[in-house]
């Protein structure tokens, strides 16, 4: 078993081993996980292929489980669907264990400061095609979630995404086989934990994708309740 196939069994797991605390509620709005996840990670896995096709990202076949899809090995597809369903269970346990939202209003403030950083890194990376489509999609997703979207959630998606950026360092810190690398010329040459810092939004944006439809989906008028 590859590094990374090891990381997707550990995101599957980790909801399940939640469960036997038995004051949280881990699979809360079960019915509307299944189209969050899927929604999520089909079009996450469109933009792997995309970075793919255009050797943004490039692989070690040797290294991965010989199983691919349009090139994109196996597990690396399947880690588009495992992060979602292991981030919505983890917002669900946090949102049961921890139901307090006092800092609530603070989010907006942090949400305007990546806002602007995603800005500024499209504005001097013009040339560099990782984090334009990484940072623009980031930037429009969470724009109309904080300025258009009426559901407010982003105190306790942040707490999920932060625990989420430690766990995805500590994996590449400790597990990273060097089966991915990524074209330098096309990111913004700044790694955090052997990964370009660019990753960590692209986790945002699939956790954000995540939660914000767990959020539209589980409400009584979408059927899923």
């Amino acid at each position: 078993m590859n590094n990374s196939s090891l990381l997707n069994l550990i995101l599957i797991l980790v909801p399940f081993l939640l469960t036997f605390d038995k004051k949280a509620e881990v699979f809360n709005g079960w019915k509307a996980i299944f189209p969050s996840v899927a929604i999520t990670g089909i079009v996450a896995v469109i933009i792997k292929i995309i970075f793919t096709r255009y050797k943004l990202v490039l692989y070690d076949y040797n290294l991965t489980s010989g199983i691919s899809f349009f090139e994109v090995p196996g597990e690396s597809a399947l880690f588009c669907f495992t992060v979602p369903f292991a981030g919505i269970c983890t917002y669900n346990y946090l949102n049961s264990r921890f139901p307090k939202n006092e800092l609530e209003k603070y989010s907006l403030a942090l949400s305007n400061i990546l806002l602007g950083l995603s800005i500024a890194i499209i504005f001097f990376a013009y040339t560099k095609a990782y984090p334009v489509i990484t940072f623009s999609l980031f930037l429009l997703l969470l724009f109309y979630i904080e300025y258009v979207n009426t559901y407010r959630f982003m105190y306790r998606f942040y707490r999920v995404y932060g625990l989420f950026i430690l766990v995805y360092a500590l994996s590449q810190l400790l597990f990273n086989s060097g089966a991915i690398a990524y074209h330098v010329a096309h990111t913004i040459k700044f790694n955090v934990a052997y990964v370009p810092f660019e990753n960590y939004f692209l986790l945002g944006l699939l956790l954000l994708s995540a939660i914000y439809l767990f959020e539209f989906f589980k409400r009584p008028s979408h059927g899923f309740a």
